[in-house]
């Protein structure tokens, strides 16, 4: 197997990939963006859906979306914190997220993070499992997508709860839960797997790594949210 994703030893925030280095340094920032965003836990998207209504009227409809993270059989990327990861949903998309060199602590999660719409996302996962990294976990969700200033608005709900994502500028995030009623001392810069890992731990339930909705609680799920069955995975 080989080391197709590695750091690149002699060059501070650069990652080589086989033979060509992709940077995510101070010589080309427009091939990167800095991804910060908080998760807010909420018992019902009612509320916060009608305050979006109140200020917003650009949105995407209601989708299902199902993400496979790679990795290698040793878990190469997880012990460096990276992420790579497939997504089919409203658009097919291959992500690469990065830790960030500066470590300067803040309330939202910050990474580096490139991304690339794909045609034949099939294809592209035959090609990293001929590299040697398949499918460490894979997870579902229903997604909708606000548009608010400068912040992007997720609301999301997964197997194990629903939440809403706030991405931008940290005091534009803040501002943002300010305005659709967010508790802050709620608010988590976890990830969904690692939520879903402390739900599993509360709930004493039987350890995974997946989290996929059962068939009937997606097909509930997709009425709810007026989410065509006939495009739920595909």
């Amino acid at each position: 197997m080989w080391h197709v994703l590695k750091r690149h030893a002699s060059s501070g925030t650069s990652w080589k990939i086989d033979c060509f280095v992709l940077s995510g340094c101070s010589a080309d920032r427009a091939c990167m963006r800095i991804e910060t965003e908080l998760k807010f836990p909420v018992n019902d998207l009612g509320a916060v859906m009608e305050r979006l209504r109140q200020i917003s009227t650009d949105h995407t409809p209601w989708y299902f979306e199902h993400n496979i993270i790679l990795d290698d059989d040793k878990s190469t990327l997880k012990k460096q914190d990276i992420l790579l990861r497939l997504r089919v949903g409203l658009n097919n998309k291959l992500t690469l997220k990065l830790p960030l060199e500066d470590k300067r602590s803040g309330l939202a999660k910050k990474r580096q993070e490139f991304e690339a719409t794909l045609d034949n996302i099939k294809e592209v996962e035959s090609i990293f499992s001929c590299l040697g990294f398949g499918a460490w976990l894979r997870y579902e969700k229903c997604r909708q997508v606000w548009k608010l200033d400068r912040v992007k608005i997720c609301l999301d709900v997964l197997p194990f709860g629903r939440f809403v994502e706030v991405e931008g500028p940290e005091e534009f995030i803040i501002e943002a839960a300010f305005q659709l009623g967010l508790d802050l001392s709620r608010a988590t810069a976890k990830t969904y797997h690692e939520l879903n890992r402390d739900y599993i731990a509360q709930k004493h339930l039987e350890p995974s790594d997946d989290f996929v909705f059962e068939p009937l609680e997606l097909k509930a799920v997709a009425k709810e949210l007026g989410i065509s069955m006939n495009i739920l995975k595909e």
